[in-house]
């Protein structure tokens, strides 16, 4: 092994929340130097930049559905199944002594009914970022969002001082596509259709925040945004930002060392994946250590280490979260495209007889470049879930050649579940997964409370259904469906903070949350953890933004101590 010495900050991860942490403490401290490593490779031309800004996929979104499938790796995959007799004759034979087989690292210890089964991670520069849907709501103050004072006062106001630097951080704004008929016509029509009646107060339909920005030249087209910075690659495949900042790709970050008999990280041991020659162990030195590498390979890194009893973490990967999803589809009703022409904004009229004129053989009078809806009902007490209507690309629900995608859109319903204990993310001392890390395995139920709420989110005709069909009718093959568990790729509370008030009994604060308030591990004097796997609470917004005003509060803490 070889020392690498000279960051005062390391960090594993360059997803939105690592990189968070780099533009903040350089901000806090532009003198700051900072080491930070990825296991994944440089993917774009600037590193961590989003793929759908591409012309191609803003032409046709559904194209963008295979990019998402192809960063997408499902974690574990469980491996029960036996290997058909003839296969014996060629390769490999039956081992009666074993109960399972184990090949291309799929993990035997997960049992299929405890799994969320399409729980899966991003490895490349940029992580999730190069290929979300850029979606930054806020959690609601009252159903979602965690405590982070006991006075209501500073924990409101600290709330507001936290989302407003991560909004303007990535540039989020909620008007990039009011301009758009499709989504002002989808918009209008459900406020207009969900009036309040009687005491029931009338269902919020508004914009859904985008972290993006709309092109002033050629507003067809819009620029989302990732938490990149303008990088340069060497011929080393090292990406530096002036002198202050260097991101090794294809660099597993293994595990971190505590220094013997105290409290603190001496040094993290990292792997350099593809050097053309051999892979290099590295030992890296800095004065604080940040693991954001998501809400598995977070906790995955800090199982994979060696920690002194007083130090270990009983907490780590127990009240797991991650949302149930429900989806459909739906084509828009001729009727209320028919009536776009007649709609008294002159500039709606003008541009759908402008189309009419240069395409009469189109039977759709809509542009062909018309910015698809980008609407949300947030949640609330009457309906405890979040819903997102729009057209966007995810790994599912991919729309075939001969529907034009102007007429469809898309409706996902996004449940909480609370944190328990029972439900858990634990890590193999047996199985290694494909980078030769523990193998994880999840154990996971959804609570009474959430099954009643997804029930709600189903079946009430009143509620969510009530919304699709007040739009258009279903695609047929994307009625009302619920999607497969980890499909939302939101998994949360893996390494979890301590809250203001925690809903848990009171004890040791170890047993229940692995960091504090201010992301900081307990017992550890400079290592500080990233990422969903942060938040403390059942939520069934993005939690994006939120993740990001956790990085940014503890960064404060951090530039102190790496001065």
């Amino acid at each position: 092994m070889c020392f690498h010495h000279g960051p005062q900050v390391f960090i594993a991860g360059s997803g939105p929340i690592g990189a968070t942490f780099a533009a903040e403490l350089h901000r806090i401290n532009p003198k700051l130097k900072i080491l930070m490593t990825d296991i994944g490779g440089l993917d774009t031309a600037v590193p961590g930049s989003h793929k759908k800004n591409s012309i191609d996929f803003q032409k046709d979104i559904d194209r963008f559905v295979h990019i998402i499938q192809s960063q997408l790796t499902t974690i574990p995959t469980p491996e029960r199944k036996l290997i058909p007799q003839h296969l014996f004759v060629f390769s490999t034979k039956a081992n009666s002594s074993s109960k399972w087989f184990v090949r291309n690292n799929q993990n035997p210890e997960q049992l299929p009914e405890f799994n969320l089964g399409a729980e899966a991670v991003t490895r490349c520069v940029g992580g999730m970022s190069t290929h979300w849907t850029c979606a930054c709501p806020e959690l609601d103050p009252d159903l979602e969002r965690p405590r982070l004072d006991e006075d209501d006062t500073k924990n409101n106001a600290e709330w507001v001082r936290l989302y407003t630097r991560a909004k303007k951080l990535i540039g989020v704004g909620e008007n990039q596509f009011s301009h758009s008929i499709r989504h002002q016509l989808v918009l209008d029509t459900l406020i207009k259709e969900f009036p309040a009646v009687g005491n029931a107060p009338a269902r919020k339909f508004k914009a859904l925040p985008l972290a993006c920005d709309r092109d002033t030249v050629d507003p067809r087209f819009v620029t989302w945004h990732d938490l990149g910075v303008s990088l340069k690659v060497d011929e080393e495949e090292v990406v530096r930002a002036g002198d202050f900042f260097e991101l090794y790709p294809n660099t597993r970050c293994t595990r971190v060392w505590q220094l013997p008999g105290k409290g603190e990280i001496d040094f993290v041991e990292c792997t350099r994946l593809r050097l053309g020659k051999v892979d290099t162990n590295v030992q890296v030195k800095a004065k604080v250590y940040i693991i954001a590498a998501g809400a598995v390979g977070t906790p995955q890194i800090l199982a994979n280490s060696f920690f002194a009893k007083e130090q270990e973490m009983p907490a780590l990967g127990k009240y797991i979260t991650e949302q149930t999803m429900a989806f459909c589809q739906i084509m828009l009703y001729r009727d209320l495209i028919a009536d776009v022409r007649e709609h008294p904004k002159e500039d709606w009229k003008k541009r759908v007889e402008d189309h009419i004129r240069d395409f009469p053989l189109d039977p759709i009078a809509m542009p062909f470049d018309e910015p698809e809806p980008q609407v949300t009902s947030p949640i609330s007490k009457e309906h405890p879930w979040h819903t997102q209507i729009h057209r966007d690309a995810f790994s599912y629900g991919k729309v075939g050649a001969t529907i034009d995608s102007r007429v469809v859109v898309d409706l996902r319903f996004f449940g909480r579940n609370e944190p328990v204990e029972t439900n858990t993310l634990t890590f193999s001392d047996k199985h290694r997964d494909g980078y030769d890390m523990p193998q994880p395995t999840f154990h996971f139920q959804m609570t009474p409370q959430s099954r009643k709420e997804s029930g709600m989110m189903m079946a009430d005709a009143n509620h969510v259904w009530q919304v699709a069909t007040k739009l258009g009718g279903y695609l047929p093959g994307s009625e009302p469906q619920f999607l497969e568990p980890g499909l939302a790729l939101h998994l949360a509370v893996s390494t979890h903070s301590k809250s203001a008030k925690p809903p848990h009994p009171p004890g040791n604060v170890k047993n229940y949350s692995v960091v504090d308030e201010f992301s900081q591990v307990y017992d550890f004097s400079n290592l500080f953890l990233g990422g969903n796997g942060i938040i403390p609470t059942a939520f069934a917004a993005n939690p994006t933004l939120t993740s990001m005003c956790y990085a940014i509060r503890a960064s404060t803490v951090i530039a102190e101590k790496a001065k």
